[in-house]
C-alpha cells in the first residue's frame, strides 16, 4: 500500500488494513474462553442455598 491516498479505493483499502491490524492486535490480546457453566460457582454452597430459599419464601410472604 502506499502512503498517498488519491481515491476512494486507497481510502478502502487503508481501512481494511486498518480494520486487520485492530482485529489482530485484539485477538492476540484478548483470547475467546469458554464460559464457565453458571451452577458451578466457587463460593455457592448449600447454606447458602438454603438462606436464598428462605428469603425467597419470606418476601413472597411479605408481597401478599
Amino acid at each position: 500500500m502506499t502512503d498517498k491516498i488519491s481515491n476512494f479505493t486507497d481510502v478502502e483499502t487503508a481501512a481494511k488494513h486498518f480494520q486487520d491490524a485492530i482485529d489482530f492486535a485484539h485477538n492476540e490480546n484478548c483470547p475467546l474462553t469458554v464460559r464457565m457453566n453458571n451452577r458451578n460457582i466457587s463460593w455457592w454452597n448449600q447454606d447458602l442455598a438454603e438462606k436464598t430459599k428462605k428469603v425467597s419464601g419470606l418476601f413472597n410472604i411479605a408481597k401478599i
